[in-house]
């Protein structure tokens, strides 16, 4: 179920889910499609006029997007310059500073860091081990 505009005034933005039975008086029906309405900003606060500075205020950040997985997220104007990538995931990917390499023994393809990228790269303990026999009988 898919709504565009508030049920009370017809706006179609800023718009809220407003539980009609409240979650402190029933948790269970938390996410229950029939317990939720959807209502702009302005009618939410109409309804609960003791939060309503709390519903009615606008973020001030902005809305950019990730240099990476392309996703649109939020972030404060402070940090806004500076921001590039929407969670530590991306970020975490996009810092790779090696190589994909294959393995001297199974030809395996796994990543190995720029600074230990070696004359003998293996993928795993066990190819290291058959790889060091190897090397000893010289038939590596």
């Amino acid at each position: 179920m898919k709504i565009k505009n508030c049920k009370w005034c017809g706006r179609k933005d800023e718009l809220h889910g407003h539980h009609k039975i409240p979650v402190a008086e029933r948790p269970d029906l938390r996410a229950v499609e029939s317990n939720i309405e959807i209502l702009c900003s302005e009618c939410h606060a109409k309804e609960h006029p003791r939060i309503e500075r709390l519903i009615t205020h606008k973020r001030g950040g902005k809305i950019l997007r990730c240099t990476v997985c392309s996703k649109e997220y939020y972030v404060k104007k402070s940090k806004a310059e500076k921001s590039k990538y929407c969670s530590r995931v991306c970020y975490l990917s996009n810092q790779k500073r090696g190589n994909e390499i294959p393995c001297m023994i199974c030809g395996k393809i796994f990543y190995r860091h720029k600074s230990v990228i070696k004359t003998h790269n293996y993928c795993s303990n066990k190819c290291r081990y058959i790889g060091t026999w190897k090397v000893r009988k010289g038939e590596l």
